[in-house]
């Protein structure tokens, strides 16, 4: 009878993760070369400390599931009754070359269509080459907050028309171009100047930063007024951050739950655990999945690691090395008895296959 080969990773993958009792001996070769990706089951998040303004307002995370709210920085104040309004924002792998999502321009000031006849504007590029007329306060400004450690780009038509201020700072306009670092809660101004002569289209603009999406969390009172807002970014993990998993002896169970995951770790102490975030699965433009084979001499299955970030098309592999159990018994032979004597046997003992296994706890988000 010819076996469906989808059944026979199926297979692969169930004596894999300890579903079964079967020794790991009985594993065809050919299946042990077959990769198997389970998508992590449990939430895990992790507190980014990229973000060195970051507090119960402004954060990032890095997580591989849902958030736990409850884990994470809480406002400091009442909210017993205010009204709770969520927004999630995709940032596309920093792919946009626009004023768009957490940065569209209705999001921070009056927008309108420039006006046909001659008026002195700023005027914003959105998405489909689209440009919006922006005020605040009556002047033709607008203000955007960083949501966390990133950098922002943009092209202006009229340098010398134009104004940008990181905070109180003046933001030097060089060959038609603005770039700025910002960390997580500081302010980007851009204004028309004083002396502008005609209106000046601000186009290009991009954000550069570790999230794959942002998400703002508004309490608002009875009047409609907001009392406290979080904004959380949705961290990629840097490449240089994860740490592999070590060779490790094995018994019947070779699933990453025993042998180890990739991980990154807050404090680069692998001693402590409770500050350790795995990764596997897909999440946030990331992938990290691995493939086992078994070596030539059958003594050790080679598990290749892959972390991929889609967004940054970066790859990083690392081979993990299990050492298999090895049968061993000693064979011994009973002396001659002295006549007179008893001359008592020992039994062969059989050393004991002990090793230790990498090992880390499955949830943790750290305060800040």
């Amino acid at each position: 009878m010819r076996i469906n080969p989808y059944f026979r990773i199926f297979l692969f993958c169930l004596i894999s993760y300890n579903l079964t009792a079967q020794p790991l001996a009985g594993i065809n070769a050919d299946l042990a070369n077959q990769t198997c990706n389970k998508p992590s089951s449990k939430t895990h998040q992790l507190v980014s400390l990229r973000n060195a303004l970051a507090n119960a307002e402004y954060f990032a995370v890095i997580s591989t599931g849902e958030l736990s709210w409850d884990n994470l920085p809480q406002p400091q104040v009442a909210l017993d009754h205010a009204t709770l309004l969520e927004s999630r924002f995709n940032m596309d792998c920093n792919a946009g070359t626009a004023f768009s999502a957490y940065f569209a321009p209705e999001r921070w000031a009056q927008t309108s269509k420039p006006m046909a006849e001659a008026k002195l504007e700023l005027l914003l590029e959105t998405e489909n080459n689209q440009f919006v007329a922006v005020q605040t306060a009556g002047k033709s400004s607008i203000s955007f907050v960083a949501p966390a450690l990133g950098n922002i780009s943009f092209e202006v038509s009229q340098p010398e028309a134009l104004q940008v201020f990181q905070g109180n700072r003046k933001v030097y306009i060089l060959n038609n171009q603005v770039s700025t670092f910002l960390q997580a809660g500081q302010v980007l101004r851009i204004e028309l100047s004083a002396d502008a002569k005609s209106s000046v289209k601000v186009g290009k603009f991009q954000y550069m930063s570790e999230l794959s999406g942002i998400i703002t969390r508004e309490w608002r009172d009875a009047q409609n007024q907001v009392s406290f807002q979080q904004v959380i970014g949705l961290e990629r993990p840097s490449l240089n951050d994860i740490r592999f998993p070590k060779m490790v002896k094995i018994g019947h169970d070779k699933s990453p739950e025993t042998t180890g995951f990739p991980i990154i770790d807050a404090d680069g102490d692998l001693q402590s655990t409770n500050d350790q975030l795995i990764l596997f699965g897909s999440f946030n433009n990331v992938n990290v999945s691995y493939q086992d084979r078994i070596s030539e001499d059958k003594t050790r299955i080679l598990r290749t690691w892959t972390v991929r970030d889609d967004c940054a098309d970066n790859t990083m592999s690392e081979v993990q090395e299990l050492i298999l159990p090895q049968a061993s018994t000693v064979k011994t032979k009973a002396p001659a008895k002295t006549p007179g004597k008893s001359s008592p046997v020992r039994k062969a003992v059989s050393p004991a296959e002990t090793g230790t296994a990498f090992h880390v706890t499955s949830t943790f988000v750290q305060g800040l």
